[in-house]
């Protein structure tokens, strides 16, 4: 029993101090409007910015949040029209709604238009409850970053106050696309390996020392990429071109158009590669005899008919190379001369083969055209004759019925 009059007890006094918190709470002054303090606490208002995703999320409230009816009719209007994304007549309504001025920033910064992304972020007053002012100025300063105005953009980064450590990244851009390279490298050597921008930072490093030509540092940044993003084309290319050994440039480059899913760099690096494959070869001919007939790749490739799939030509090319660099190791003298002329025979057998297959596709193509053409010649002519049959069976028909009155 006392145990019982113990909780009862706990429960009331418990009622007291709930009725003592809540009754602080004072009525919304009559008239304002705004939907920032239309709710009762900030830590369950229904309004939230997410920094981490840059965009509002509008949560359903029950109507007991509010503290009038016409509050809540109001945020349950512009809430059906945020979710149907129609922010422009959210406006007509309530001309400051961060929410929906914010949504306009983020449509137009996604189709790449920076002046109507830069107009709608002015148009956000701050400071206010969801973005700080140094945060609408970070984004000012991205938005000129992309436009062509990157002066104007370094004055908005200037103006930032604190830490700009999120940024560092965009500043190194824009001041290479200023070309200046010794404040893009001061800004992007700032970047943390933990910045989820710490690729991009590498990229930005590379361009700043291959346009300064310091080519050690280049290569460094290369092999550092392709470390972060080991199946990247790119950064195979990047090495490539910084690379002073030989045998690790090709390397590279078999790698890169191997890797390469846009075919401006799959030809590039092809073209890389046999180049410095056939300059390999014609070093080693420099160095022999001239009786020893000379392979070039370019005149097997001029001499052939332009007919195989892109896969028959790379497979082709790379096993010429690879027979060439094989009898370059292995022989020398009359077994190095038998060896290339094997090379050259089969490359002459392989050309011929292709000639054939050609030909013979291209006759087996006309042979398809005559036996369509004549296939369709025999349907006309059977359409016609079930005609004339039919034509004859209505005249035998009609001379029947005249020939044999009643």
């Amino acid at each position: 029993m006392k145990k019982i009059l113990l909780f009862f007890a706990l429960i009331f006094l418990f009622s007291i101090n709930v009725y003592a918190e809540t009754s602080n709470l004072k009525p919304q002054p009559a008239g304002d409007s705004s939907l920032q303090s239309d709710c009762l606490s900030n830590k369950n208002n229904p309004v939230k910015y997410d920094t981490s995703l840059e965009c509002f999320v509008i949560r359903p409230i029950q109507k007991d949040f509010f503290y009038n009816k016409e509050d809540y009719k109001l945020y349950k209007k512009i809430s059906k029209l945020y979710k149907k994304e129609k922010y422009e007549k959210i406006l007509e309504i309530k001309p400051d709604y961060i929410p929906a001025l914010f949504a306009i920033y983020k449509k137009y910064d996604k189709e790449g238009n920076s002046a109507k992304a830069i107009e709608y972020l002015k148009k956000i007053k701050t400071p206010n409850k969801y973005l700080s002012e140094n945060e609408i100025l970070k984004l000012l300063f991205k938005q000129y970053c992309k436009s062509d105005d990157k002066t104007t953009a370094i004055e908005y980064f200037n103006k930032i106050t604190g830490n700009k450590s999120d940024i560092y990244v965009y500043a190194a851009e824009c001041y290479l696309d200023m070309n200046n390279k010794s404040e893009a490298l001061k800004y992007v050597l700032l970047v943390p390996e933990t910045d989820k921008n710490y690729y991009k930072a590498q990229e930005i490093k590379f361009s700043v020392y291959y346009r300064k030509k310091d080519l050690n540092n280049a290569n460094k940044t290369a092999k550092q990429l392709i470390k972060l993003k080991p199946n990247i084309s790119d950064n195979y290319i990047r090495a490539a071109l910084t690379e002073k050994n030989e045998s690790l440039k090709l390397e590279y480059l078999y790698k890169a158009r191997n890797l390469a899913k846009n075919l401006k760099y799959f030809y590039y690096a092809n073209a890389q590669i046999i180049k410095l494959e056939q300059r390999k070869l014609d070093k080693y001919y420099s160095k022999q005899n001239k009786y020893i007939d000379k392979l070039n790749w370019i005149q097997i490739i001029s001499s052939a008919p332009a007919y195989g799939s892109n896969e028959y030509w790379i497979a082709r090319q790379d096993n010429f190379f690879e027979q060439c660099n094989y009898c370059i190791k292995h022989y020398k003298g009359n077994e190095l001369t038998t060896c290339f002329n094997t090379i050259k025979q089969d490359e002459s057998n392989k050309t011929k083969q292709l000639n054939f297959a050609m030909k013979y596709e291209n006759e087996d193509n006309y042979q398809r055209k005559i036996v369509r053409q004549n296939a369709k010649k025999i349907t006309i002519m059977r359409s016609m004759l079930r005609e004339n049959r039919m034509q004859t069976y209505n005249q035998l028909q009609r001379n029947y019925i005249l020939n044999n009155k009643y």
